[in-house]
């Protein structure tokens, strides 16, 4: 299991009109600053199973248009913090398991970092 922090900001720079000759231009920029969403990626090492990521949003509730774009089968958990706590990691784990399906006579290791 790895995470992933990823920057995602919407931000363009507008453009400055002012009247021809004016010695003092003023600008108007948005003070919005992207949040960091964290991504967190599991992989069978086999290179059997693909296992889609989870995303951790920054905010108190989700919904599924904050990862309509994502690949096919990521989940996404609200986190005041956006950082991993411990419901998250079980439901990550939870996740996991549902796409590689281990048993005993299967049996998978996991590693975190």
């Amino acid at each position: 299991m790895d995470g992933i922090k990823a920057n995602f900001c919407a931000y363009t720079a507008g453009h400055i009109i002012a009247k021809k000759g004016q010695k003092q231009v003023g600008k108007i920029t948005s003070r919005k600053r992207g949040k960091t969403v964290t991504v967190i990626c599991t992989s069978n090492t086999a290179g059997a199973t693909f296992v889609p990521p989870m995303m951790i949003i920054p905010c108190k509730k989700t919904t599924h248009l904050l990862i309509k774009d994502a690949p096919p089968g990521t989940i996404a958990a609200a986190s005041i913090t956006g950082r991993t706590d411990s419901t998250i990691f079980l439901q990550s784990l939870r996740h996991f398991t549902e796409y590689v399906k281990p048993t005993t006579r299967r049996e998978v290791s996991s590693f975190s970092e």
